[in-house]
């Protein structure tokens, strides 16, 4: 499929989504036409419950929640289009509670190309994605444009490239958003793996005053030190540059904090995991302005998947 072809289906997908979001109310499943296209559709009815795993974790989600995934993909081209509705009345963890009572379209399309390359390249991808959000009363959330690049090499080695642009609702307004992202990962040998991934955020009034400049950066070191233990550690420097006269109360013209994790994690067997570690405070890179206190300074998690 060319673009052309890919821009047609996502606009053809936009225009019947009304009554494809009617028809997964009574539906709900996946439909596959080829070996290119996919269609996915799922509900979630009031007084409902489903433990869907996210990236190897468990979330409960209860209530009105309705997905809709298309996807298509060829050896050169890629592209994908995802509207979810997560009614108010829905129950939930912390980790998804930011999606409660909210309507989310994203539209992704991309290029890649695979094989090895001049510099032992393995895989090239361009990616261009358009999110928008907004709350279950129509108030905008976000509304931005991801450009983004992703080459792997040898050794494992993974580096990413984004951009965004756009408008992000924090703290109670509409602001002009500008993050730069850098992301990347290599593995000097098979048990050990190093990663670090850079957030350099602008958050701008609707009158061109800038408000925020942020930078976060976030290291890894994890060591597999047996087929089923590792251990991670994990340090984190946040900068912060404010405009003090844009807030109600006094803070800090700048700012600077560095959060810590220790974690060790031992699979007793394929469906069994457990995890013992220290966190004093780490960020979201979401919430440019925040320093997330953990309120714990030793954890342990048990992780059981029956069956497996």
């Amino acid at each position: 499929m060319n673009p052309r072809d890919t821009a047609f289906a996502i606009a053809v997908l936009s225009l019947l989504a009304p009554a494809v979001a009617w028809a997964a109310e009574v539906l709900g499943g996946r439909w596959e036409f080829g070996d290119r296209h996919a269609l996915v559709t799922e509900l979630l009815g009031r007084g409902l419950d489903s433990t869907p795993r996210n990236e190897g974790r468990e979330r409960r989600v209860g209530g009105d929640v309705l997905t809709l995934r298309w996807a298509f993909e060829s050896d050169k081209w890629f592209a994908r289009a995802h509207y979810d509705r997560v009614g108010d009345a829905v129950r939930t963890g912390t980790e998804f509670a930011r999606q409660v009572g909210s309507d989310r379209s994203t539209v992704v399309v991309g290029r890649q190309w695979n094989g090895h390359g001049r510099y032992g390249w393995t895989h090239k991808s361009l990616t261009s994605t358009w999110e928008t959000r907004r709350t279950s009363d129509g108030q905008l959330v976000a509304d931005r444009h991801i450009a983004g690049f992703d080459v792997e090499g040898p050794g494992q080695s993974q580096l990413e490239v984004e951009y965004h642009s756009g408008k992000a609702f924090q703290a109670g307004r509409l602001l002009d958003l500008d993050r730069v992202v850098l992301a990347g990962r290599v593995k000097p040998r098979d048990d050990v793996e190093l990663g670090v991934e850079a957030h350099f955020v602008e958050l701008d009034a609707r009158d061109g005053q800038p408000l925020i400049d942020a930078e976060l950066v976030d290291a890894t070191l994890t060591w597999r030190f047996a087929a089923y233990g590792s251990v991670k550690l994990a340090v984190q420097q946040q900068g912060i540059e404010r405009r003090r006269d844009a807030y109600a109360v006094d803070v800090d013209a700048r700012s600077k904090n560095v959060g810590r994790r220790l974690s060790y994690s031992w699979q007793v067997n394929p469906g069994t995991e457990i995890q013992l570690g220290y966190a004093d405070a780490f960020a979201d890179p979401n919430a440019v302005d925040v320093l997330v206190d953990t309120n714990r300074s030793w954890f342990m998690k048990v992780g059981y998947a029956p069956g497996l």
